[in-house]
């Protein structure tokens, strides 16, 4: 496991087997990151010490999949099983400004993307290209879903679910199955999308529902499908109020039942938690509902269907210096 971080980088990502405990398995997402050069997404498999039931492993890890990354930041980097027992994988465009990789409109790159795979390997080594020089070049080893959107599309790579992501910085799935996804933007909108199997989220014709290289349409209401094929979000909020969406979790606690079914994220910069309702047609927008001092990186939810945000502290040097759990909870 990596020792050093560089911006975005380090551990990104960390979930469950579906089956755990009785299947032992843990899998994260993380970048061997250095301040002077980036490094590659792995996804790996670990299993627990057989010694230690609150420790995993670390002779056990096995490499699922390895993705090249030419910059440091927009590395995406949220794992999560889905309803269907399938590795769900947020990666960004491969970082810099202005889609400099060509990530966004590259259907055969795995950048820019939300992925699907089954962890289970199937004894046949998978390709490395996605990798180029990448270490651990030997043992790739997992099977894309014969239900992929794009399986049979020889235009696309297959492992592809859906597309058209700046940098989708947390996903969420509710227990209906909706798939919530924040999108961090560049210069001016952070998005908020649901996210279905095959669509296009429009990054780099688009941030938000803005047109962003070159003509477009922008004139669609929400989760609409424009005349360029871009489904369009949710939500969006511009730089007059913050610069970095963190995408949150949906509440499904019995302590506020008003609550059920609010979906809460976050903005990095100014530390405000927005929430809305999404009825599967029309959304109602809540605003911001809570706000702190801190920075906004991560989110989650416990045993209860309580939301959950993870926070840091930064010093003179923009480093952090301190993280908490924080819980949202009525005033």
């Amino acid at each position: 496991m990596p020792n050093q971080i560089g911006p975005e980088q380090g551990l990104l990502g960390f979930d469950f087997h579906p089956n755990f405990p009785a299947d032992p398995r843990i899998f994260v997402n993380y970048n061997p990151g250095m301040w002077q050069g980036p490094g590659p997404t792995y996804v790996a498999e670990f299993t627990l010490d057989p010694n230690d039931p609150n420790k995993v492993d670390p002779a056990s890890e096995r490499l699922v999949i390895a993705i090249s990354q030419p910059a440091s930041n927009h590395n995406g980097g949220m794992i999560e099983f889905g309803p269907d027992g399938m590795l769900y994988i947020g990666m960004g465009d491969g970082g810099g400004a202005d889609d400099q990789f060509d990530t966004g409109r590259d259907k055969q790159s795995l950048h820019a993307k939300i992925l699907r795979i089954n962890v289970e390997p199937d004894g046949t080594p998978d390709s490395n290209e996605p990798c180029g020089q990448c270490e651990m070049l030997d043992g790739f080893d997992y099977t894309v879903p014969a239900d992929n959107p794009f399986v049979d599309d020889p235009e696309f790579a297959p492992e592809v679910y859906a597309w058209g992501f700046r940098n989708p910085w947390r996903f969420t799935f509710d227990q209906d199955g909706t798939l919530y996804a924040a999108n961090v933007g560049q210069n001016q909108w952070e998005e908020v999308s649901v996210v279905a199997a095959g669509a296009d989220y429009g990054w780099s014709l688009m941030e938000g529902n803005h047109c962003f290289n070159g003509g477009c349409d922008d004139g669609k209401g929400v989760n609409e499908v424009n005349d360029q094929g871009l489904t369009t979000p949710i939500a969006e909020y511009n730089h007059g109020e913050g610069c970095s969406i963190t995408g949150g979790t949906v509440y499904r606690s019995c302590e506020v039942p008003e609550w059920n079914g609010t979906y809460f994220y976050g903005d990095y910069c100014s530390g405000g938690v927005y929430a809305l309702n999404w009825d599967g047609t029309n959304v109602e927008l809540l605003g911001v509902v809570a706000g702190q001092e801190d920075r906004i990186l991560g989110s989650g939810s416990n045993g209860f269907g309580d939301v959950l945000f993870t926070v840091v502290q930064l010093d003179g040097f923009n480093a952090p210096v301190d993280g908490k759990i924080l819980r949202v909870v009525p005033q």
